[in-house]
């Protein structure tokens, strides 16, 4: 990939966390990212190959649990805020492709980037709650 790419596909390994974590309220915060944001840029003859350290998934479950149904309705709302927000700086690239729309784009580029890396780990979480309230 090109190494302006491979740059932004970084970015997202720092937004996963943060992305869950704000949706908890105050007092069900977690204090520690569980998600390993190890990951290395490396050249090669086509440009740069990014890689980052395999985790257990247990250990990326955790980013998800002890999350209520209002904090996931939360996470919810705030992906699809973001998801609005990407598609806007799309248009306003496409419309005119200048500096400001760009650096619109890159921002919201890391926030769908960690929410569908997160997607995931959410399905699996929201699977293991809807399984406990159906048994």
């Amino acid at each position: 990939m090109a190494p302006a790419w491979a740059k932004m596909m970084g970015e997202l390994y720092v937004t996963r966390f943060p992305l869950i974590n704000d949706a908890r309220k105050e007092g069900n915060k977690l204090d520690k990212d569980p998600f390993c944001n190890d990951y290395h840029l490396f050249k090669v003859d086509k440009g740069v190959f990014c890689a980052d350290k395999l985790v257990p998934c247990t250990q990326s479950l955790l980013a998800f649990q002890g999350m209520t149904v209002d904090e996931c309705r939360a996470y919810s709302k705030s992906v699809d805020g973001h998801c609005d927000a990407f598609l806007t700086a799309c248009r306003a690239f496409e419309e005119t492709p200048n500096m400001a729309n760009w650096k619109a784009y890159r921002e919201e580029f890391k926030f769908i980037y960690a929410a569908l890396w997160n997607n995931f780990f959410y399905r699996i979480y929201m699977k293991e709650q809807s399984s406990t309230f159906a048994n």
